[in-house]
């Protein structure tokens, strides 16, 4: 009795064990299947719908290089943006040595105008098969890189348009100027041109230099027009694709109702850090010297001669080829002839851009800046203090290639321990823009 009962259970085990064995056997064929389903699709241009067949491969074998190769690449056809980059790196981890694989992200690269990351990739396609039609393809879209390399060397921005500012006060474009608070508000129309040139390039290095002419005509309050003259030499070098340093020196003539107002002379070295997965970080030194020039509205200006120097760092993270989010802080300094101009500034931004539908690009960001002032103001016996409150929104349409228009809203609190410098202001804004 025993010995049939041993049997059975030795025979109830072995069917077991075929069967468990047929089911696995199954399973693995059934996922092959899908896998082959998937690649097949995305070779014959069914991008969407491999896509589908091949997200369900992965969810149940993550690392599966083909897998994720070619749902990288039918992402890359159809929506080429960051989740098709992680797929492609995530395969390339798998199987570096795959000759598609890096020509796969060279043109995804290509595609994001990052032509030093897509050069890389082409390069290795060569490497690894330097007679095979891949190379072939790689040499080409290198061509490619080496002539827009050597393309146009000049650039030229103009944006005009109109504001409405609650407070109109002495403010120009990212001037750090006195405060002038006229206590009203006046319509204004604007003017910005930017013209660059760029004679000297090469793989890693390129000079240029630069023009920047900035007008505002008031309605009412004429005394507060601002003209601004800038020119800048820049320089850049690339030591990898990933660290680049770079260094702009800048000459400022600003004039205030038609009369000086100051002239400055700022140079500014930064360092520029790359990250594939991380984002972009840039560590800033800026050392600005300025002269300024009294006048009727401002008898005692010259009294602010002197240095300002500024350490900051930047992180931007890009969320897709459309956002992104920033963060910026700056600690600055200072120096003037007046020790109760001198002051330590911390300043904290944080934004973000994002696509809106109907092609909608918004950017929004807030900003708190502290001023603590290093000597009594004599006008009011108390070392001054401020805290500046910032949020800016801005939503622009491109029109074409060339042309944009932008809509902008900045809202801007200022509190003092001295009641004299408190104020809030708001600026409306509406901007055409071209670039050529």
């Amino acid at each position: 009795m025993k010995a049939v009962t041993y049997k059975n259970i030795l025979t109830v085990a072995f069917c077991a064990t075929l069967l468990l064995s047929a089911s696995i056997a199954s399973a693995s064929e059934s996922d092959d299947n899908e896998l082959a389903t998937g690649i097949s699709l995305v070779k014959r241009g069914n991008f969407k719908e491999g896509a589908v067949i091949l997200r369900k491969v992965l969810a149940k074998s993550p690392d599966n290089p083909e897998a994720n190769y070619y749902l990288g690449m039918a992402l890359n056809r159809t929506s080429p943006d960051k989740e098709a980059e992680s797929f492609l790196k995530h395969s390339l981890m798998e199987d570096p040595d795959n000759p598609g694989l890096n020509l796969e992200l060279g043109m995804h690269y290509l595609n994001k105008a990052v032509p030093a990351e897509a050069a890389d990739y082409f390069e290795e396609v060569i490497r690894l098969a330097p007679k095979s039609e891949l190379a072939e393809k790689s040499r080409e879209f290198l061509k490619k890189i080496e002539g827009s390399r050597k393309g146009k060397s000049w650039s030229l921005s103009i944006f005009a348009g109109g504001q409405y500012d609650s407070n109109v006060m002495l403010n120009g474009r990212g001037m750090p100027l006195p405060e002038g608070f006229s206590g009203k508000s006046d319509w204004s129309a604007l003017v910005n041109l930017k013209a660059a040139y760029t004679p000297l390039r090469s793989e890693t290095t390129e000079t240029g230099i630069a023009y920047g002419y900035y007008q505002n005509l008031h309605s009412s309050l004429k005394k507060f027009d601002i003209m601004q003259n800038l020119a800048e030499i820049s320089t850049a070098h690339a030591f990898t694709r990933n660290v680049s340093l770079k260094g702009v020196y800048s000459f400022e003539y600003l004039l205030l109702n038609g009369n000086d107002y100051d002239t400055a002379h700022s140079i500014a070295p930064s360092l520029v850090l790359k990250s594939d997965s991380l984002g972009t970080t840039t560590i800033d030194y800026r050392l600005r010297i300025a002269k300024y020039s009294n006048s009727d509205q401002f008898p005692d200006n010259s009294g602010r001669d002197g240095t300002n120097n500024l350490i900051g760092l930047t992180h931007i993270l890009p969320l897709s080829d459309t956002s992104a989010i920033w963060g910026l802080f700056n600690h600055d300094i200072e120096m003037t002839k007046k020790p109760e101009w001198d002051y330590d500034g911390n300043r904290f931004s944080l934004g973000i851009r994002y696509l809106l539908p109907l092609g909608l690009m918004s950017d929004i960001s807030g900003e708190v800046y502290w001023k603590d002032y290093r000597a009594v103001d004599p006008l009011f016996g108390l070392t001054r203090n401020d805290t500046l409150y910032s949020v800016n929104i801005s939503i622009s349409k491109s029109l074409s290639d060339t042309f944009s228009i932008t809509l902008s809203e900045s809202a801007t609190t200022n509190r003092s321990n001295i009641p004299e410098f408190k104020y809030d202001r708001s600026i409306t804004g509406i901007l055409f823009n071209a670039k050529f």
